[in-house]
Order: structure tokens, then sequence, then C-alpha cells
């Protein structure tokens, strides 16, 4: 039973109560609504982090395949549209959409464009509740708006290249890349642990059994949970099991974790535009011009995902004129 609220009712549950406080808190006056208020911020933090955590375990890896068996297609779609002559592009649409296979294709690749933007939108709102008001839409929306754009730009390259690598291995082989995964998310959750916090090691004569036990599964916990968060661009999560835990774990400054991190997707990234370069035998990998274009305009999105986060952090960050 436990299991079963855990996995389908608690981010559901979360949203009601954090629905509940803030009818109260509209409800309260006087000293009771700084009371209500401060109840609603940690509310809200909970819900989104309840949110983040179905969206990381779920739409993680639904719109990865989504977007590895969609993506031949899109490239068909789109190269027939460049090769034959069409009058108009309202013609193009309408041909389209006549055809059985092609209005298929729109189909799927609108719903893994749905999947995309609930992802990077997860990620944005869960940063947002952290900030504590602070990157709210009438507070600070142009703030808002570029996290949520980068978001969106590095998980769109970040999906890419995953599948390309996938497609490196052969038709079907989709289980090397879902390996990598999982070694990418060990590595990554293992970062986390190193860079944020750091265990205190006690005497351990004064530490019981059960005490090491507990403070390592909330470790394991943390790594698996940040691992996941850190699949496609960087993300922090502030798992409760740290915020409860200060008698073994210490926050540090997550500057050098970010540098760290974008460091190792940059990397990735590169290593696997040389593999799927040289181990993908057909189109549009084949043709110099044609893979040149697809990976110029996938680092140069890239690119721009990070601008946007330099420059949310220089002009709208709530720390900015202590961080210059």
């Amino acid at each position: 039973i436990s299991t079963f609220y855990l996995v389908f009712l608690w981010p559901a549950f979360q949203m009601t109560k954090n629905f509940r406080q803030q009818v109260k808190s509209l409800q309260a006056r006087g000293h009771d609504k700084q009371t209500m208020n401060k109840k609603t911020i940690q509310y809200e933090i909970n819900k989104s982090y309840a949110h983040l955590i179905e969206v990381i375990v779920e739409s993680s890896f639904q719109p990865l395949l989504q977007w590895y068996i969609v993506f031949p297609g899109i490239y068909t779609l789109l190269q027939d549209y460049s090769d034959e002559e069409v009058y108009s592009i309202q013609e193009h649409i309408r041909r389209s959409f006549i055809n059985e296979r092609s209005f298929r294709n729109v189909l799927e690749f609108s719903s893994w464009l749905l999947s995309l933007t609930s992802l990077s939108w997860s990620f944005t709102e869960y940063n947002s509740a952290l900030k504590r008001g602070a990157m709210s839409p009438d507070v600070n929306l142009v703030g808002r708006g570029l996290v949520l754009l980068s978001n969106f730009s590095l998980v769109f390259v970040r999906m890419n290249f995953i599948i390309f690598f996938m497609y490196s291995w052969g038709p079907g082989q989709f289980y090397p890349g879902v390996i990598a995964i999982i070694l990418h998310v060990l590595v990554m959750g293992s970062l986390h642990v190193v860079f944020v916090t750091h265990e205190k090691r006690p005497c351990s004569s004064g530490i019981s059994s059960k005490t090491r036990l507990e403070i390592l599964l909330k470790i394991i916990y943390s790594i698996v949970i940040n691992g996941l968060a850190n699949i496609y661009c960087q993300n922090f999560v502030d798992s409760k099991t740290e915020q409860k835990s200060k008698s073994f774990m210490h926050k540090n400054s997550t500057f050098m974790r970010q540098f760290i991190f974008e460091i190792i997707f940059l990397s990735e990234n590169i290593f696997i535009c040389i593999i799927a370069s040289r181990s993908i035998p057909v189109m549009p990998f084949n043709d110099f011009h044609s893979k040149l274009l697809i990976f110029s305009l996938l680092f140069s999105i890239h690119f721009l995902g990070l601008s946007l986060k330099i420059i949310y952090y220089k002009f709208f960050h709530i720390w900015k004129d202590i961080t210059t």
C-alpha cells in the first residue's frame, strides 16, 4: 500500500495539500498571514519536488524512445520537402496530411515535442520553487523565460546526441544507449554527493549499524534522484533527505558542480559526434555536408542554451549583485 501511494498518489496528494494551503493563506489575516505564507512556500517546494520526481522517472525515457523512433521519419519528411518542387508551404502541408505515413510522423513528432516541453517546464518549475518566489512570473518573468528556453535547448540537443549514440550500434540496438545512460546516472549522482555535500565521519563507536544503514540509503537515494535529473542538463535536486540530514551532510557552493557537469555534458556530446560520424552508414551521417549541418546546428543550440543560462545568472538571478 505504501509503495502504491508513493508511486501513484504522492504527486497528486502534494498538489492537493498545496492547493489547500494556498486557500488558507489567502484567507488568513495579520500575524497568521505571515505564518501561512511561509508554510505555502514550503508546500510549493514539496509539490514541485513531487512533480519533478514523477517527471524524471517517467518522462526522462519516454520522449527518448519516441524521438529514437520518430527522427528517421521526420528527417525523411524534411528531405522530401527540400527535394520536391512544392508551390507553397500550405500545399506541402496539405499533401503531407493526405499521405498517411507523413500524417503519422507529424502526430508522433507532436507527441514527442509535448513531452520535451513538459520535461523542460518541470525542471524550470522546480528551480523556481527553490528560489521561493524570486522566479515567479509576476516577479521575474524574463528570468524564468530564460531558464525555460535554456532547459529546452539543452534537453533538445542532449536527446538528439543520445539517439545518435544508439544509432551507432545498428538498427534496433537500443540497449547500449540504456547502459550508457545508467552509467551516466551513476556518475552524475555520485558527483552530486562529492561536490555538493560531504559526509561527516564520526567515531564508528558512536554510530549504530542501523544509523549507518540509514545514512547509506539516504546517500544512494540522493545519487539516484540527482543522476536521473541530470541525464539531459544540469539540475540540482535538493532532496528532503539532504534538507533533513544535516548531521552527516553539509552544503557547499554549487558553482564548481555546475561547471564540472556542463563540461561533462559537452565532452560527451563531442564524443558522440565523433562516434556517430564514423559509425552510422546512412543519411544524413554518410554525407559530409549533411552531418556538418546537423552537428553545427546542435552545437549552436547547445551554446545558445548555455548563453541563456549565463545571462540569467548575470542579470536576473536573485543574488546577481552579490555574485558579480
